[in-house]
């Protein structure tokens, strides 16, 4: 799959990540010999910018391993794995008749052997082999036999997602291909799945022939991938091989009927053309057979219909509009750095024209005033841990209120949500007797009440957001205003020092706090980026879905782990009354809606100490890491002035070397800047004209480039 058009992107994006690692160089710490870097020249680097360095070698990291990233969605045993392994040409990821992927996958560019795997309860990765990693996450016989009977499995709830190294030519493209879970699993796995939509340039929706768009399939098309036009999802439905020769055009026919809406153009007409480049019968199987084993049958490769869906996808994603949007958080977050670069050498060369002894006194009395922000910077901490506080409080009651509307609501939803097939007056006699019949409709009425629990507490953490909108939103000014204080101080320090005047110092730049706090909030997480830099009105909504997530693995894991006891008495209660068969079911749900929410509450009661502490623990991480950041960037400074304190102390240093060297590292980054320019714009462009070109919306930098 090594063709032109890929390989010019990944030229591109690969140019961009050596210029973002020697940008990193040039700005991380200083260095007493030259260092020759990747995009050509000899410099002494170094500015003691060591944050911003390794987050650009973290970028670069990132770039390389794939720009484009592509999930592939579709419900257990539609063989979304095997189309995986088809379009990678070996059995890389676990796949058999059961269902075997149990987290999301992530397949990234790299040839190391292990797996690293992401825990929303850990801050740092799990590294496994691929024999521990398939062990481990594979599902076994009892796995099925819990997810047929409670839909989820305890033992994943922490996983965020896994990662994976692998050549094949498809990653070596730049293409990152994200292996989901089923989505029928669990609405808490599918949450996490649909989070991953966000960072999707292109979704392969995987359907099987055998049993084709079913009513979830349908509902989960039109309620997340959209109602309309749909240009950047593929339609795949898998295993046509297993059709009968004279029922395949029936499929056919039965599929475009099913996803016609989708394919309309402006007029409203069907567009054809369209629908064949996003609809593809394959026979994913015998395509993997085929590469697996090196077959030269390029015949029986193209009949599979795999090599159609690698044609069109490189036509969709290695476009330069496609390129440019991959690139656009990175090209946004280097124009910050390199501006901050800049000022950093004027500083430093302002200082280095001072004085020894008037140096050594301006250190004093900056460091009674780093002191000082240290104190600023513990108030920030309050002011996020005391919103925290409030916030949960805040969740908590409402979770409260909403069991009371739950039960208001029983009598629809237990009618449109209960299935009792199982139910019924004779079968329950016949349970008096029989402890296998008793088991069954024991079983039968917990697994309903499961899942009425899962679609009711799924239904209420849409509300989060909502819920602490104003609460989110307030804490983000103060915050944002602490925070810009902090930096217009830890400014000003800076300007004493260096012997120029504080007061010139009036104002800070809003954009640089706006990219202090989005570092901090998870620049690097794939889950959680949104693939823009967020304005000021967007944190209320990146926290709101953050905690909502997190509530509602919490919630649902916590709630409906373990039997429900109440269940027999029920059933003897429903017999002792003696209705009639009609009535019988009806009764039956009367009083399991009594009993269930009158146990709900007293669990709810009884977590009340978790729920909260689940909520409180994702403030107190967001607070340490920005306190951390905050005491990060003070080291900096006093790191800066005591490096240039030695310098001016050593008698064989010259002021006008070092100045030269700063000036070097400053006529560089803006080269490689310009490199940058040049892979993603195609066109030289000056700092200033990027950032006004980037202050524009979106799709009209992308139409004037693409022009």
């Amino acid at each position: 799959m090594s063709t032109a058009s890929f390989d010019k992107a990944r030229q591109k994006s690969e140019a961009v990540a050596s210029v973002l690692r020697d940008i990193a160089v040039l700005i991380g710490d200083v260095r007493n010999e030259p260092v020759k870097l990747e995009t050509g020249g000899v410099v002494n680097p170094g500015l003691g910018f060591t944050n911003d360095a390794a987050a650009l070698f973290e970028r670069a990291t990132d770039i390389h391993q794939g720009i484009f990233n592509v999930i592939v969605l579709g419900e257990f045993k539609n063989g979304k794995s095997t189309l995986l392994n088809a379009l990678l040409g070996s059995k890389t990821l676990p796949a058999k008749a059961t269902p075997a992927t149990a987290i999301i996958t992530v397949l990234v560019y790299g040839e190391n052997k292990q797996v690293t795997l992401y825990e929303t309860d850990k801050e740092q990765p799990r590294v496994l082999s691929l024999e521990e990693f398939t062990k481990e996450f594979q599902l076994t016989k009892e796995d099925q036999e819990t997810l047929e009977k409670q839909k989820f499995l305890d033992r994943f709830q922490n996983v965020k997602y896994a990662q994976m190294e692998c050549v094949h030519p498809i990653c070596a493209n730049g293409v990152k291909l994200v292996d989901s879970p089923g989505l029928g699993e669990h609405t808490s796995r599918t949450k996490v799945t649909t989070g991953f939509l966000k960072q999707a340039q292109a979704i392969i929706f995987v359907l099987t022939a055998t049993k084709i768009l079913s009513q979830d399939e349908k509902e989960f098309i039109e309620d997340v991938l959209g109602e309309g036009r749909l240009n950047h999802v593929f339609f795949v439905i898998n295993r046509i091989n297993l059709i009968e020769e004279e029922e395949v055009d029936d499929i056919k026919s039965y599929v475009r009927k099913g996803l016609m809406h989708h394919f309309l153009n402006e007029k409203g007409e069907f567009d054809e053309s369209f629908y064949n480049r996003r609809v593809f019968f394959v026979n994913a199987k015998g395509a993997l057979d085929e590469r697996a084993v090196g077959s030269t049958n390029n015949a029986a490769l193209e009949a599979s219909g795999i090599p159609s869906i690698e044609r069109e996808l490189e036509q969709f994603l290695a476009s330069d509009e496609k390129l440019l949007a991959a690139l656009e958080t990175t090209i946004q977050l280097l124009i910050w750095i390199i501006a901050q670069a800049r000022e950093k050498i004027t500083q430093q060369k302002y200082s280095l024209e001072q004085p020894l002894n008037e140096l050594e006194k301006r250190k004093n009395e900056a460091e009674k005033r780093l002191n000082a922000l240290e104190g600023k910077k513990d108030e920030i901490e309050r002011t996020i841990l005391l919103y925290g506080g409030m916030i949960k409080q805040k969740i908590y009651s409402n979770l409260m209120g909403y069991i009371s509307e739950m039960q208001d609501t029983w009598p629809q939803d237990s009618k449109e949500m209960f299935k009792l097939d199982e139910v019924s007056l004779g079968n329950i006699l016949l349970s008096f007797a029989w402890d296998k019949a008793k088991k069954k409709i024991s079983e039968a009425i917990e697994s309903e009440t499961k899942n009425y629990l899962e679609n009711k507490l799924s239904q209420w953490s849409e509300r989060v957001p909502t819920v602490i909108e104003a609460d989110i939103s307030q804490m983000m000014v103060e915050v944002e205003a602490q925070v810009g204080d902090f930096q217009l101080e830890l400014d000003r320090i800076s300007y004493i020092f260096s012997g120029r005047n504080a007061d010139d110092v009036v104002d800070i730049n809003q954009n640089k706090v706006a990219k202090i706090i989005q570092l901090v909030l998870g620049f690097g997480d794939i889950s959680q980026m949104s693939g823009t830099i967020m304005g000021k009105g967007d944190w209320g909504s990146f926290l709101g879905r953050m905690l909502q997530q997190i509530l509602v693995v919490t919630l649902i894991f916590s709630f409906i782990g373990g039997p429900v006891a109440w269940i027999a008495l029920l059933l003897v209660e429903a017999v002792h009354v003696g209705m009639q068969q009609n009535k019988f079911k009806e009764r039956i749900l009367e009083n399991l809606g009594s009993k269930f929410h009158e146990s709900l509450r007293t669990e709810l009661a009884a977590k009340e100490n978790e729920i909260c502490q689940s909520v409180e623990k994702q403030f107190i991480k967001i607070a340490q890491d920005l306190t951390k950041t905050l005491q990060s960037q003070i080291d900096e400074v006093r790191d800066e002035q005591e490096r240039i304190i030695n310098q001016k102390q050593n008698k064989s240093f010259s002021v006008e070397e070092e100045k030269s060297r700063l000036d070097v590292i400053d006529a560089t980054l803006i080269e490689l800047f310009q490199q940058v320019s040049i892979a993603a714009y195609g066109k030289n462009l000056s700092t200033k004209e990027i950032e006004q070109r980037l202050a524009k919306n979106k799709s009209t930098l992308v139409n004037s480039e693409a022009a």
